[in-house]
């Protein structure tokens, strides 16, 4: 009987053991079959990001070569976004270069090829436009003497910014969003020679701000945003204090 037994316990035994080996075979070219998968995967989006890139920057260059065509037809006086590596090529021709009065930038600025649009000749105006990093290009534009205008829309400035703002001796127009600034941040423009238009948003006015102002002496108009409780209040000050400079209290929006 105890023969018998062994008998009967022994195929389960083997059954088991045999189960188990095919568990651990499955468990195994799951692994592997996982592994592969994910470098595939890897693989995949590591060469769709490179087309992707590759794809971008050959739509730059098309479009920067499109204006510089525009530009020497003489149907532009302007430059959008221009492709960085597409800079020393622009300079390289004298009077295509001369032709640009101005800028238009936007997106990442910190490419050190952008720093020498400043020899572009007959630059006159730049707007930012949602820039990050123009922190970056303006210090690689520090004092730039062809510069009359600058505009900032939905790009945040630092106190930095304002100083190398403050560089540019021939800037008559700046206007920017002050959002998370204060007067003692602008004080970079303080005695500024030749700025004659300025327009800032979402700046609270205060007695700094009012010395700043007066310390422009070719200061001609200035519009600023205000609370609708203090407008009436502010532009009263702003008469008060610049009776030679038109003054415009909007409402601001904040």
């Amino acid at each position: 009987m105890a023969r018998d037994n062994e008998n009967d316990v022994e195929p389960e035994d083997r059954r088991d053991s045999a189960s188990g080996k095919h568990i651990a075979a499955w468990f195994g070219w799951m692994t592997f079959f996982g592994i592969v998968g994910v470098l595939v995967t890897v693989g995949v989006q590591s060469f769709v990001n490179d087309w992707c890139e590759g794809d971008l920057a050959r739509q730059s260059h098309e479009w920067t070569t499109e204006q510089a065509d525009q530009l020497r037809r003489g149907e532009i006086d302007c430059l959008v976004n221009p492709d960085p590596a597409f800079v020393e090529e622009l300079l390289a021709d004298a009077a295509c270069a001369a032709k640009v009065r101005d800028l238009y930038l936007g997106g990442d600025l910190s490419d050190p090829r952008l720093g020498r649009l400043r020899e572009l000749p007959n630059l006159k105006c730049i707007v930012f436009l949602f820039a990050d990093n123009q922190n970056v290009l303006l210090e690689r534009l520090h004092g730039t003497s062809s510069i009359e205008k600058l505009t900032f829309e939905h790009t945040c400035l630092s106190s930095g910014d304002v100083g190398h703002i403050a560089t540019f001796p021939n800037l008559g127009s700046l206007a920017f969003d002050a959002r998370g600034l204060c007067a003692a941040d602008l004080q970079g423009l303080s005695g500024h020679r030749s700025l004659e238009r300025l327009a800032i948003q979402r700046l609270s006015s205060d007695k700094e701000l009012i010395a700043l102002l007066k310390s422009l002496p070719r200061l001609r108009e200035f519009a600023i945003g205000a609370s609708n409780k203090e407008r009436d209040a502010f532009q009263k000050l702003l008469n008060e204090a610049l009776p030679r400079c038109k003054c415009h209290v909007s409402e601001d929006d904040r």
